[in-house]
């Protein structure tokens, strides 16, 4: 995944996120976040038998709205990570 985030923004990105999600077998959900030549991992919860769609752009459009609002990248990527974990934890809570 690192070699994958490095990859991608040494074609021209400032920054490339790689989504861990659904790497198999997964205990812990993982992005890698390459900026500017650092990387970051950010783990999180995985839960399993999720079966809500569109994780990707919820991450992505969560992402973008805390930019917005003025955050950094890194405190942006945290805050929409944990922001998708609770949409799934919520549906998963939702279909028991």
């Amino acid at each position: 995944m690192r070699q994958a985030a490095v990859r991608i923004r040494k074609l021209g990105a400032r920054a490339a996120l790689i989504k861990g999600g659904h790497l198999s077998p997964t205990i812990q959900a993982i992005d890698v976040l390459e900026d500017e030549a650092r990387v970051r991992v950010f783990r999180g919860e995985w839960i399993d038998g999720s079966k809500v769609r569109g994780t990707g752009c919820i991450l992505s459009s969560a992402i973008a709205a805390t930019l917005a609002m003025g955050s950094t990248l890194e405190e942006s990527v945290r805050r929409a990570k944990e922001f998708v974990t609770d949409v799934i934890r919520s549906e998963q809570t939702s279909l028991m």
